[in-house]
């Protein structure tokens, strides 16, 4: 009976939030040292390790929750005056006899053994006064890690999850070199003088912008010294929700030994994060200032600022060009076959390219600036040969935002030619500024890309757990795409696993089952295959990505290096596979039973009202009803009614994910009667009308 009620509880949950990562502070460290760290995030309870895909980077300890409750005035007043004393070497205070109102803490019961970050969270504690408007629950649950970094580490990007089993969060860049780590001083309370940290090149700064705050460092520096300032912010957390423009807007500053300015950045390029680069007149201290734009501030508004002499290293952009001849631009030239045009565009100048046409005939034309690191923002436009203008395009917006990138300013013009003849093709900056391109002029190339969220999954054992896949067609691309999932041990899809043709968001159904004996996080390969009408197979491996919300409205998806999964307990009851259907054919204006067998419902159960996700206007269910076949195997039969509606069309056609919500009674220790509330999913069914005949 113990193991039963302890099975049922595990399985109670029918809302599961995953796990989410907000930031790392400090966001980087060098390779050799270990670093402790302060995490912050949401719904982490279960994480216990840390996973980068290497072993470069290791956590030898992972302290949880360490967050400080709200502290009453003598207790509050006990702990500022102890470590006041204690920093000015004077007699420690006796703690009062009355402590009915004390609330106690771990970090508080070993004061005089607390680590830098944990020094820094009490003092918070003690002398600030938070403000609820400013409190975010996204980073609010906090860890302190410490993390050893190989001294053989290679310099760059790693990305950083926290996973547990049952739980793994979105990544987080952790950047790793090899020049000295200086970190921002924690809080400075109100007995000690704040201090100002300096350097000398090259070094990594390590900080977080708190509201209001203006972070300062000084710096040595030569006569006549080239120098840069390459700031990582934006860079770590692209998108905030729940502030405007929602994301950090750094400003770097560099004064001399007068205050005078010596240079200052706001940007670098098109990026948000800026890049200082000056030579500095005289030898001296100079004082290197930090803030946001808009004097905002919060926790999570971490940066990392690599310093160093010379000029800064220039990053290459590994974004594949089409594979096409490639020609330079020359003014008056004429285009007949699938070409790449590279060149470079001046400021005010205009790009014209004679297209001789064919009617009926359809050509792409397809500039890439942006996206190979040009600050271009081309527009398109294309003339008749009697000079009308026929048809204009200035950025291709994609449906789902994807990357770092709010303005998507390279152009995409796809155009079939009404009559022969000589057409004009122009490019422009629609700001006259100038940078580098490459246009291709090309036939359509049918083609898709998938991407699928969240990057780590938190599969339900023994059940059906769903997964969100965007498609993106592209150049006329409408064919079926028939899904292949490779990599996990015990992980399938499960349910109907073709996208079928015009859809651009669907999702899919995985299935973990019995027999896995850990945990551990596994990289996963999701790829899509489609036949092309000239019967050519392509296959596309989705992106993996993860949603962030920007400023209150808009979602974007942020690019995960791999697609990961690991397996929890979750549902109550699970559908047998054999016998469940991979598709359905209805009658509008009918009622279809469907029937199938599942296990282990409880006998208490009551199912509410089915939950069908992004489903036609011609489809509902209504609450199922089941039966018990099997008493000793727990097999049940379930049948659930899906309305069709009169107007359905007849060649309706869609792959849709239901949910059946339920609760249930269970029996605790106390002999208490609790009800829980669950949900059974059901993997992914096709379903189509059929036409009615008169």
């Amino acid at each position: 009976m113990k193991h039963a009620i302890f099975f049922l509880t595990m399985l109670a949950g029918s809302v599961t939030f995953a796990a989410h990562l907000g930031y790392i502070y400090p966001a980087g460290g060098r390779a050799g040292e270990t670093v402790e760290v302060l995490v912050g995030g949401q719904n982490n309870w279960g994480c216990r390790d840390i996973f980068t895909g290497t072993n470069a980077i290791k956590c030898i300890k992972f302290d949880r929750n360490v967050n400080i409750p709200y502290l009453y005035s003598s207790q509050k007043k006990y702990y500022q005056q102890y470590l006041q004393a204690k920093s000015k070497g004077q007699p420690l205070p006796e703690k009062p006899e009355k402590q009915d109102d004390w609330r106690q803490n771990k970090m508080l019961n070993r004061i005089n053994e607390l680590t830098p970050v944990e020094m820094d969270l009490v003092l918070r504690t003690l002398y600030t006064r938070p403000n609820p408007l400013q409190i975010s629950p996204s980073i609010n649950q906090k860890f302190i890690l410490q993390l050893q970094i190989a001294k053989d580490a290679k310099p760059g990007i790693y990305y950083f999850r926290l996973w547990g089993p049952g739980y793994i969060t979105n990544p987080v860049p952790f950047l790793v070199g090899t020049a000295p780590e200086i970190q921002e001083p924690g809080f400075t309370p109100p007995y000690e003088k704040p201090r100002i940290p300096s350097l000398e090149l090259p070094a990594n700064i390590n900080g977080q912008i708190r509201p209001g705050e203006t972070d300062v460092f000084t710096v040595r520096l030569k006569a006549n010294q080239r120098c840069y300032f390459k700031f990582y912010g934006r860079f770590f957390k692209p998108y905030v929700g729940d502030g405007v423009p929602g994301f950090f807007q750094p400003i770097l500053e560099l004064q001399d030994k007068n205050g005078r300015q010596v240079a200052i950045a706001e940007r670098n390029g098109v990026e948000i994060d800026p890049l200082l680069v000056c030579t500095v007149p005289e030898t001296g201290e100079y004082t290197l200032k930090v803030r946001d734009s808009l004097y905002r501030g919060r926790e999570d508004f971490v940066y990392r600022l690599e310093c160093g002499t010379g000029e800064p290293p220039r990053e290459k952009i590994a974004i594949p060009l089409p594979d096409l001849p490639r020609k330079t631009y020359l003014p008056g030239m004429t285009v007949h076959e699938p070409v790449l045009v590279t060149g470079q565009l001046e400021s005010g100048m205009k790009l014209a390219i004679r297209i001789p046409g064919k009617k009926g005939e359809t050509k792409v034309f397809q500039t890439f600036a942006r996206k190979i690191g040009s600050s271009l923002d081309t527009v398109l436009r294309l003339y008749a040969p009697d000079g009308k203008l026929l048809a204009e395009n200035d950025d291709t917006t994609p449906e789902v935002l994807t990357g770092n990138a709010m303005h998507f300013a390279d152009s995409h013009l796809m155009f079939t030619f009404p009559e022969n003849g000589d057409y004009l093709l122009e490019m422009r900056d629609r700001a006259d500024e100038k940078g580098e391109f490459a246009l291709r002029i090309d036939r359509p190339r049918p083609d898709f890309q998938l991407l699928v969220t969240p990057s780590g999954l938190e599969t339900a054992r023994i059940n059906n757990s769903p997964v969100t896949l965007f498609i993106q067609r592209q150049e006329g691309f409408d064919s079926p795409i028939e899904l292949q999932l490779t990599g996990g041990k015990k992980l399938r899809l499960t349910g109907y696993t073709t996208v079928l043709p015009g859809v651009s968001r669907t999702q899919f159904t995985v299935n973990e089952a019995w027999g896995r004996k850990d945990y551990a996080p596994e990289k996963l390969q999701l790829t899509g295959s489609a036949k092309l009408p000239d019967g050519t197979v392509i296959t596309r491996t989705a992106i993996a990505a993860d949603p962030a919300m920007q400023a209150f409205a808009y979602t974007h998806y942020i690019i995960a290096p791999e697609l990961l999964h690991t397996a929890q307990w979750r549902y109550p009851a699970s559908v047998l596979p054999a016998g469940f259907p991979r598709e359905i054919t209805v009658r509008p204006g009918t009622q279809y039973l469907l029937k199938f067998k599942v296990q282990s419902i409880p006998r208490t159960a009551k199912f509410e009202t089915p939950r069908l996700d992004d489903a036609p206007t011609w489809l509902r269910a209504e609450t199922p009803q089941f039966t018990e076949l099997n008493k000793k195997s727990k097999i049940f039969l379930l049948t659930l009614p899906l309305v069709i509606a009169k107007d359905a069309p007849a060649d309706g056609d869609v792959a849709q994910y239901i949910q059946l919500p339920l609760q249930y009674e269970i029996t605790t220790k106390d002999k208490k009667t609790r009800i829980r509330k669950s949900t059974l999913p059901l993997p992914v069914l096709r379903i189509k009308t059929e036409r009615v005949t008169p």
